[in-house]
């Protein structure tokens, strides 16, 4: 399986000679992107080195703003030292230059770890500062799933968007929960109620602004959650076990508008989707399961219980616990059910429904 990943790196401090062939390659670039996509027009009408000319005619141009694509013989990284971890080697029209990149601390590391190939990457250009964006991509191989690991059981809903739970032998509570997320119920709120407020004096332009603002705070939320479970699990040896939310739209269709609305706006799928990309990155299994009726099943008994507010489960037989809670032991104790085979392919057997499903 191959995967593929982005890192952000700064161009840093470079001399005035560097800056000014990077800014040259920038500007050559968005003036050949208003010239006939065709390699020979291209070579002649322009200054960019040939490799340009090759890889413009697949830039899918977005306003005036497309940022320049390296491809693998316009760009090449080297380690450095102390003033900066990696160089860039990148062809201008006024010749190759070499500059220092600022990276995060695991990005750096991730670049010199075996097997990493280099991909289609961006020089993007942002107020005064040049970025590069490296796509970077490795071959993993297919991670087995162990028999008598413990399991990080993700339950993911709408009030908590994560709610994890580490079970040991026996299903037994082997670390406190973690409920996680409940910022982006509130920045989902606070930008809807921005959004009602917005339309009523039809400010569009300021609709769109907030959307955009809504969708990069709740992306950072997703990606600081997904990060942390990811880490605990390959701290603890465990397998992530995520609650599988297919259908969850068409499940709750019918139920109101308000009900629908606060489903569609929820990022489940995006959450999930992250998770399994670090999780693969990082080399921790994960198993989806069947999450039907997680939520209403007593993790103790199996019988069905109340839900008489959206943070309470009470079980007739064994008493009251966190809703979310409840449906995370749920999902980790049936993750374990499936575990029974090493290595084996983790699918959810059907399930005889219950008779208030």
């Amino acid at each position: 399986m191959k995967l593929v990943k982005t890192l952000r790196a700064k161009v840093h401090s470079p001399t005035r000679r560097k800056r000014e062939a990077l800014l040259a390659l920038h500007s050559e670039w968005q003036r050949a992107l208003g010239l006939p996509r065709d390699y020979g027009y291209l070579r002649k009408h322009s200054s960019l080195p040939s490799y340009y000319c090759r890889d413009i005619r697949w830039c899918v141009v977005k306003g005036n703003h497309s940022p320049v694509i390296l491809g693998q013989n316009a760009l090449n990284l080297r380690p450095g030292g102390r003033f900066a971890p990696w160089f860039a080697s990148i062809s201008t029209p006024l010749g190759r230059v070499r500059v220092p990149l600022r990276l995060a601390p695991e990005h750096s590391r991730l670049l010199a770890e075996p097997g990493i190939k280099l991909g289609m990457s961006r020089l993007v250009k942002k107020g005064p500062d040049l970025y590069l964006h490296i796509v970077v991509e490795r071959e993993v191989p297919d991670i087995p799933i162990p028999v008598n690991a413990p399991v990080l059981a993700v339950d993911i809903g709408e009030k908590t968007i994560a709610t994890s739970v580490t079970l040991g032998p026996g299903g037994r509570i082997a670390a406190p929960p973690a409920f996680m997320g409940r910022r982006v119920r509130g920045i989902r709120r606070h930008h809807g109620w921005l959004r009602k407020r917005l339309g009523r004096r039809k400010a569009l332009r300021a609709i769109k602004r907030i959307g955009s603002a809504e969708h990069r705070k709740v992306d950072a939320e997703l990606h600081d959650i997904s990060r942390k479970l990811v880490d605990r699990a390959k701290a603890l040896g465990a397998v992530l076990a995520i609650g599988d939310l297919s259908g969850i739209r068409e499940r709750t269709r019918g139920k109101g508008r308000r009900k629908n609305r606060i489903t569609n706006a929820m990022p489940f799928n995006r959450l999930t989707l992250l998770i399994e990309y670090k999780a693969a990155w990082a080399g921790v299994p994960v198993v989806l399961v069947d999450e039907s009726w997680s939520s209403r099943e007593c993790h103790v008994c199996g019988q069905d219980g109340l839900r008489p507010t959206r943070g309470r489960f009470v079980c007739p037989a064994c008493g009251e616990w966190n809703a979310d809670l409840n449906g995370a032991m749920n999902i980790g104790i049936r993750a374990m059910g499936y575990m029974s085979i090493a290595g084996a392919p983790c699918i959810a057997p059907a399930r005889v429904a219950s008779s208030n499903g």
